[in-house]
């Protein structure tokens, strides 16, 4: 064998060699870590295996709880809320005054999904009550603030409901067009009306006014439906005589007739004649 063949030999033989220890220290590294986290000569209890618990252990727990859990809430389970939606979009409701009860209806004052077996109790605090006095059922009839107590059963997939909501009755707002107020046309100062005294009774008419509405307008229309009537300052009596003498009154204004009647009252200065 020459030389360079010897050579060859050497280096293979060493490489062979280095490989032989690498492996052999993978080897004494993988069986200790092997050692420290199983001891594999023990066999578990739950699955037969050598070597630990098996994972699929865990798994079935999870779904057995899971099961149960699906299981305790079944008569709920399915189940929408039956929520009361009130139609004029607030929190509460409000009716105008009629003389009459004044209920609320589904359909025209709230709406649910399902009505069946639904309850609407009015209630109230009696007058003087507390704020933490407690509220008794009443007639919805009067003007004032009640609390309604909507309740609804369990009907099928809706849940049951009940729940509390404030209710209001108040006095249905007067068109703009029959706001009335009056305007003194004739002499006058921050007081009222100034006339002077002519030995004959002093009067105010239709000449001295005018009626006006919400929106500014002149009503005309309604003049002759004016009745004024006097009494004197410290009197607490209204009469339809006009006065005769110098002094202060009040005048009452009052437009009869109409649905809506609009009073007012107006001082009356009656000086005397200048000499």
């Amino acid at each position: 064998m020459n030389t360079v063949a010897k050579k060859s030999a050497c280096i293979v033989a060493i490489i062979l060699a280095f490989c032989l220890m690498v492996a052999g220290i993978y080897l004494i590294i993988r069986s200790s870590v092997v050692d420290n986290n199983t001891n594999p000569l023990e066999v578990s209890a739950e699955t037969g295996h050598v070597g630990g618990k098996d994972k699929n252990i865990d798994r079935d727990k999870e779904t057995q709880d899971d099961k149960l859990k699906t299981e305790t809430n079944t008569d709920s389970e399915g189940l929408i809320e039956n929520p009361v939606k009130i139609l004029n979009g607030k929190s509460s409701f409000t009716k105008y005054y009629t003389g009459d009860v004044v209920e609320l209806e589904n359909g025209i004052d709230f709406e649910v999904a399902q009505a069946d077996g639904i309850k609407i109790t009015y209630t109230q605090q009696p007058k003087g009550s507390a704020k933490n006095d407690p509220y008794i059922p009443v007639t919805p009839k009067e003007k004032g603030t009640y609390r309604v107590v909507i309740e609804i059963p369990q009907q099928g997939i809706y849940k049951a409901f009940k729940h509390y909501y404030d209710y209001n009755i108040v006095a249905e707002p007067r068109p703009r067009e029959e706001i009335l107020s009056f305007v003194i046309t004739s002499k006058h100062n921050n007081d009222g009306f100034i006339k002077t005294y002519t030995g004959e009774a002093v009067e105010i008419t239709k000449d001295d006014i005018k009626i006006i509405d919400a929106d500014k307008n002149v009503r005309d229309d309604l003049e002759e439906k004016v009745v004024f009537s006097y009494r004197k300052v410290g009197s607490s009596t209204f009469t339809s005589e006009a006065p005769t003498k110098a002094g202060k009154y009040v005048v009452k204004m009052e437009i009869q007739g109409t649905e809506f009647p609009c009073i007012d009252t107006r001082y009356l200065i009656i000086e005397k004649a200048s000499e």
